[in-house]
């Protein structure tokens, strides 16, 4: 209920209903609600970024699964197998487009000031998918290169999570600088926890296909 969708077209936004009851841990928005709590700022004031946040992740998981063919997301069939491939990657952009709406609807000061980091979290989030998909077509990948890449697929969002959060109780430079590169660290770890497990795990106890 705090995200209401139109009712039609049903093959547009039905999909992005399964998407969000779909399971998952909810990582990014609960940090950056976390972290605005700490600054002694209301859930009502960071309600709308916090969602806007989620709604990327989603986006990113709906087209990452279509270009890597992975079947399941959350232990359930992923949204272009329940569907089609069509309608996963136009409730994909809508879902997109959503956040950008639903971010939006911040007040204005607030509004001005997170903007250049949801768009530049968004960015580096394709810029993370592009180098995975190059890699897939690459004899060999170096480290380096592959920690760059969990870094911009994974860290920034989340980084950029704890960022908005600080920036809404009105965090200072050096603080939003240190949360970035704290944060960022642990996104980093996460990622490679995430792809360690998928070597040695298996698609039922994941939850998501693997590969």
């Amino acid at each position: 209920n705090a995200c209401p969708l139109p009712e039609n077209p049903a093959d547009l936004y039905d999909p992005i209903r399964y998407a969000f009851h779909a399971g998952g841990k909810r990582i990014r928005p609960a940090l950056l609600a976390a972290m605005s709590d700490s600054y002694g700022i209301s859930r009502e004031s960071s309600r709308y970024p916090a969602m806007a946040i989620e709604m990327i992740h989603l986006f990113s998981l709906i087209h990452d699964d279509i270009m890597d063919s992975d079947n399941l997301r959350h232990g359930k069939p992923a949204i272009h197998v329940q569907w089609d491939v069509n309608t996963g990657i136009l409730s994909g952009d809508a879902l997109f487009t959503l956040a950008f709406q639903t971010i939006q609807k911040s007040n204005l000061p607030v509004r001005n000031t997170i903007l250049p980091i949801f768009t530049q979290s968004v960015l580096h989030v394709c810029e993370g998918q592009s180098y995975d998909l190059s890699f897939e077509t690459s004899d060999t990948v170096r480290i380096e290169d592959y920690l760059q890449m969990i870094e911009l697929k994974t860290g920034r969002l989340l980084s950029g999570a704890a960022q908005i959060g600080a920036l809404l109780g009105n965090g200072g430079e050096e603080e939003i600088r240190i949360i970035e590169t704290v944060i960022l660290a642990t996104g980093r770890a996460f990622q490679l926890q995430d792809d360690l497990l998928e070597l040695t795990s298996n698609p039922e106890n994941m939850g998501k296909s693997l590969g």
